[in-house]
């Protein structure tokens, strides 16, 4: 539940007990914001809702129940989406047939501060060429690159981005980072919701981070904070015939054992510990495991923790004795 001061507030966007319900899944129910100023990250495995969630925000889904604010102004399928927001699609919005030469006219229709100087920089810093294809002659890359010059040519205060650097070569994705962050200095009121799958884009550019898992929001905070919440623990499979072995899986996610050992994601504030003091005396003491033999324990970066979020737990019986007990270890949907 939103507290008084946060119920009063006015962010980029904001949902409050949202939730979709579809046959094999529901999202939610959130009570979540988009900070203003912030570039948000948005990460999860494929199927925990982010698409879900960036439809409803942007009115192209309507939510089972619950509201979706921009601005404080509600918004859904028969609501127009606020010209101070841009978008970056999946799936362009624009029709098919409109020829990139076009887009500068559009956006002018679009965004009452539309920028074309900033359009023809943008598409530069792309190498993007302004060409008189249409949209549905361009790759996907060029595709997204057209929709973020345009979108940051906008004027808009707030973009929502879905997965903007998918399929783009290394330089094309530094370049759109920078760009972001570009958009963001130039004005402190300017707020950026970022859905990739390439979690390590976000440690670069991101000031918080949202995790969902199976519809919910798992984790939120600065890419720092949520470093220090998790750990990637390994050991030898003998470990885990252990009954501290057996403590230990309860407190964890994506559990894998091989004929090498076991790996796993800890969640370090249920231990009572973070991960950059943290090492085995901490994790044996705090799991109150007596005798469990040394463990390998390192920080894990964003893109493991939300890769093992993932993971189902795979224990392989085949390379050893261990009885597997999946139920024991979280799993991510």
């Amino acid at each position: 539940m939103l507290n008084e001061t946060e119920a009063k507030t006015v962010h980029p966007f904001e949902v409050r007990g949202l939730v979709k319900e579809r046959p094999d899944f529901q999202l939610g129910p959130l009570d979540w914001h988009l900070p203003q100023g912030q570039i948000m990250g948005l990460a999860g495995p494929n199927g925990s809702g982010k698409t879900t969630l960036l439809r409803s925000l942007i009115g192209m889904i309507p939510p089972s129940a619950g509201q979706v604010l921009s601005f404080g102004v509600g918004i859904g399928p028969n609501t127009p989406l606020p010209q101070q927001v841009g978008l970056v699609l999946d799936k362009p919005a624009l029709s098919s047939t409109i020829r990139v030469a076009q887009l500068p006219k559009l956006g002018a229709v679009l965004y009452p501060s539309f920028d074309e100087g900033m359009f023809v920089q943008v598409m530069s810093d792309l190498d993007m060429p302004i060409s008189k294809k249409p949209l549905h002659k361009l790759s996907r890359g060029m595709q997204v690159k057209a929709q973020l010059a345009l979108a940051l040519a906008s004027g808009a205060a707030t973009l929502i981005l879905d997965e903007p650097t998918s399929g783009l070569d290394p330089s094309s994705r530094s370049t759109i980072l920078d760009l972001l962050q570009d958009y963001c200095a130039a004005d402190d009121r300017r707020s950026v919701l970022f859905s990739t799958h390439i979690v390590s884009d976000l440690e670069h550019v991101a000031d918080q981070v949202t995790i969902l898992l199976g519809g919910q929001i798992k984790d939120l905070g600065t890419p720092d904070e949520l470093r220090r919440r998790y750990l990637v623990v390994r050991g030898s499979n003998e470990q885990l015939q252990t009954s501290g072995g057996q403590v230990l899986q309860r407190h964890c996610y994506g559990l894998k054992t091989s004929a090498l050992g076991f790996e796993a994601l800890v969640e370090t504030p249920k231990l009572g510990i973070f991960s950059d003091a943290a090492n085995t005396e901490d994790v044996v003491q705090a799991l109150h495991i007596d005798g469990l033999p040394p463990l390998v324990i390192e920080s894990a970066s964003l893109d493991e923790i939300v890769a093992y979020l993932g993971k189902k737990s795979a224990v392989a019986s085949k390379f050893t004795s261990i009885q597997a007990q999946p139920e024991t270890c979280k799993e991510g949907n």
